[in-house]
């Protein structure tokens, strides 16, 4: 009795099942003859507008960089290894990079943690900190008062470093 109980229950499903299977297979015609969707390119839209922002890479739809984006160059030349107090250690200090945004930005940095820590020739004395959380968009986190700061101090102690050998944040 329970082998026709079985076989009735394989009978019922045996077409759904082979019909749904096959269907991944089937392929859905591309149109290749589209080969531009009829929009500006950002960088070649300059003052113009798309969904009311200005086009351009740059503020006013330039897309020359604005020479003030180079006045803290010399800035790459103080970041040194630190000690938890701030102090240059060159010996056993640590550069902390750190991620800080929403979602998005914990996503891509925890896949850059990824890739960082399979790389040979990384320095062992940076260390990659992911402060980035799910549902804090810039609104929230530009108040330096806001919840997500608290979280960023239990994150970096987690990790074994402090806010004073932050000096890189992505």
């Amino acid at each position: 009795m329970r082998a026709k109980q079985v076989s009735r229950c394989v009978g019922k499903w045996t077409l759904p099942a082979i019909v749904l299977a096959s269907s991944f297979g089937v392929a859905i015609a591309s149109r290749c003859s589209v080969t531009s969707t009829g929009r500006i390119p950002l960088n070649d839209l300059g003052a113009g507008l798309y969904l009311g922002e200005v086009g351009g890479l740059y503020p006013g739809g330039s897309n020359q960089r604005p020479a003030n984006h180079d006045l803290n160059l010399d800035r790459v030349g103080r970041v040194l290894l630190r000690d938890a107090q701030g102090n240059p250690d060159p010996q056993f200090g640590t550069i902390v990079l750190m991620s800080v945004g929403m979602s998005n930005t914990t996503q891509e940095f925890r896949a850059f943690q990824t890739l960082a820590g399979d790389d040979q020739e990384r320095n062992a004395a940076v260390v990659l900190v992911d402060a980035a959380e799910g549902g804090q968009a810039a609104h929230t986190i530009a108040d330096p008062d806001a919840a997500y700061w608290n979280g960023v101090d239990q994150t970096l102690a987690a990790s074994g470093v402090t806010p004073l050998q932050v000096q890189a944040v992505w």
